[in-house]
């Protein structure tokens, strides 16, 4: 006998009492290209349905902050009811942001939720719904399917390997894009070929900022460093002490008018670097916070690399970037790389 082929007065006979839940994922929320997919799983069924986030809402002339959310919470209403909800039934919902209005709208609709680390099936399903739209495009590659070893890294090399076959034909290739979003503005307008290629040009510009650092007095100080930084860099691809706007922890002038700086923005590679120690005027805290506003003010960001001096606040620096690692992510996209070099 199957339970699912028993109805309430047969459960109720037998006394057994079943709990019915529906779990819910997302997929392609922090990719460049498509829409993202919403997956539906009835774990006692084995029931699957998928509904879409649209590419218009991520997309130029239509995107907005919040969009992307509001369809979300469209799109998680669509499937519960495609699902045939039942009153007594529990929607267990990833916690990402982008169901932040979906919660919204389950409590408004008095459905029952709780939050669900998602694993198993349904990652699994949602993952390949979004791969197969994808693909659907003529994109190819073992690296579009991420393992769970290594996920942070595969999500990365997925992330620039669609986001570069984007850019190979721009033009034809945007309808696809969530150009609606700041990396697009950044990727589109960068033709500017990196000598050696990227990975090269990122470890070659490390080494030598680690090798500044080491060879440095302890007692150096962060005018100190901002001057042999610029005499190092190329200012077209380093800026250094790069003012941004007025929102956000502000620094007074002269003129009584204010601003914050991010310490290194490397343009050719989309990096924000930081250094932290007793004579940096930064915080763990800071660092992030301006990593958020260089990505608001349209910058690409692909990581956010530290650099930690190992001095009376070593530790606590290094308890404030434990803590905000998995942060960042969340923040700012599960591609960026979030590095830290302690000298």
């Amino acid at each position: 006998m199957h339970l699912e082929t028993l109805n309430d007065k047969d459960l109720r006979i037998i006394g057994i009492l079943i709990t019915v839940t529906i779990e819910i994922d997302d997929a392609g929320t922090g990719d460049p290209l498509l829409g993202a997919a919403i997956g539906f799983y009835r774990r006692e069924t084995d029931e699957l349905h998928f509904e879409w986030i649209p590419i218009e809402a991520y997309q130029e002339g239509t995107y907005r902050k919040g969009l992307p959310q509001e369809e979300a919470a469209k799109a998680v209403m669509r499937g519960l009811l495609a699902l045939n909800i039942k009153e007594d039934e529990t929607v267990m919902i990833c916690q990402g942001s982008i169901f932040d209005r979906a919660r919204d709208s389950l409590d408004k609709a008095n459905i029952k939720h709780e939050p669900l680390k998602v694993e198993g099936v349904l990652q699994d399903a949602v993952e390949e719904e979004y791969i197969q739209a994808v693909e659907a495009l003529g994109i190819k590659s073992k690296h579009l399917r991420v393992s769970e070893d290594n996920k942070d890294k595969e999500y990365r090399k997925r992330y620039f390997l669609l986001l570069n076959w984007a850019k190979r034909k721009a033009k034809e290739r945007e309808k696809f894009v969530k150009n609606g979003l700041n990396f697009w503005k950044y990727a589109k307008g960068q033709r500017r070929q990196i000598p050696g290629g990227w990975k090269q040009a990122r470890r070659k510009f490390e080494d030598k900022l680690m090798s500044i650092l080491k060879k440095s007095k302890d007692t150096l100080t962060w005018g100190e460093l901002k001057h042999k930084l610029k005499s190092n860099f190329p200012k077209r691809d380093v800026w250094v002490n790069h003012k941004l706007s007025s929102f956000g922890p502000t620094r007074h002038n002269g003129n009584n008018t204010t601003f914050m700086r991010v310490q290194v923005y490397n343009y050719l590679l989309g990096q924000v670097y930081f250094f932290l120690g007793e004579r940096f005027p930064e915080s763990a805290g800071e660092l992030v916070w301006k990593a958020l506003i260089l990505k608001e003010e349209e910058y690409s960001v692909n990581g956010v690399i530290i650099y930690v001096k190992r001095d009376k606040y070593y530790k606590d620096n290094m308890k404030w970037l434990a803590f905000l690692r998995g942060k960042v992510k969340k923040l700012l996209g599960g591609h960026i790389r979030f590095v830290t070099h302690v000298y």
